[in-house]
């Protein structure tokens, strides 16, 4: 059974297209909120100069990334997963998304 604000979210949702375009409707507040991953975001808000966007903290969820090889590159798959993995178990997967993101909040101007 929803309440009155799950009605009012679910009946209000705008479907967007690209973050390009829902980036560029946030700015011109003709949305309150768009979702999408915070590195895919502050490189749109950097290409789009957006700026003055708030990233709400944390995540409404996390979803894994995963790496796709051509299958001429098959050969490569045990090497890239044990050094994936030495880089997952030692935290450097996770400095290395820092890296990026705080380097991309920079070039975007996004408020805390």
């Amino acid at each position: 059974m929803f309440d009155s604000f799950n009605y009012l979210i679910l009946n209000n949702l705008t479907k967007i297209t690209n973050f390009s375009s829902g980036s560029m409707m946030l700015d011109n507040d003709r949305l309150d909120i768009v979702v999408n991953s915070v590195i895919t975001g502050l490189g749109t808000l950097k290409k789009t100069g957006v700026r003055g966007i708030t990233i709400l903290n944390p995540p409404l969820e996390i979803h894994p990334v995963f790496h796709y090889l051509h299958k001429k590159n098959k050969a490569l798959i045990p090497r890239l997963e044990s050094v994936l993995k030495k880089m997952e178990k030692t935290g450097r997967i996770r400095k290395v998304q820092e890296k990026i993101t705080e380097t991309l909040k920079k070039r975007t101007f996004i408020l805390e």
